[in-house]
């Protein structure tokens, strides 16, 4: 593996450190809790934050939807609330932006293997 892969990969270990003992774990049984770290919900949303999302989401341009990658200002962004919410120092550089999961998928998968290695994974099914 060349070097800047095992970088990045010992770099994203705290992550995995903190997820494992963060006080997310404790609180994804509650009644009351969305987790939207991991996952599919299957409750209503909460009326302020379907609010919140008509507030910002009203498109200002032809493309305001489009797909942008790597974003800037959204990185800052992201960077800054990884450092807010883990207590960890989160670089602009460590975010990847992709188009959805899929993307993040191909990105995490390119990031751990090399040429010649074989990857099993399932599609997603909501393809199918």
């Amino acid at each position: 593996m060349d070097s800047a892969r095992l970088r990045t990969l010992q770099r994203s270990l705290p992550f995995f450190d903190w997820y494992a003992t963060s006080p997310h774990r404790t609180m994804e049984s509650h009644e009351g809790i969305v987790d939207l770290l991991f996952g599919n919900p299957h409750d209503m949303p909460d009326p302020a934050y379907v609010a919140a999302l008509r507030h910002h989401t009203l498109p200002e341009d032809p493309g305001w939807f489009g797909y942008v990658f790597n974003n800037p200002e959204a990185v800052a962004v992201a960077a800054q609330g990884l450092r807010d919410h883990t207590g960890m120092s989160w670089h602009d550089d460590d975010i990847a932006m992709t188009n959805g999961g899929w993307g993040a998928i191909a990105v995490a998968i390119r990031l751990v293997t090399e040429p010649g290695d074989e990857v099993i994974y399932y599609d997603p099914p909501w393809f199918f």
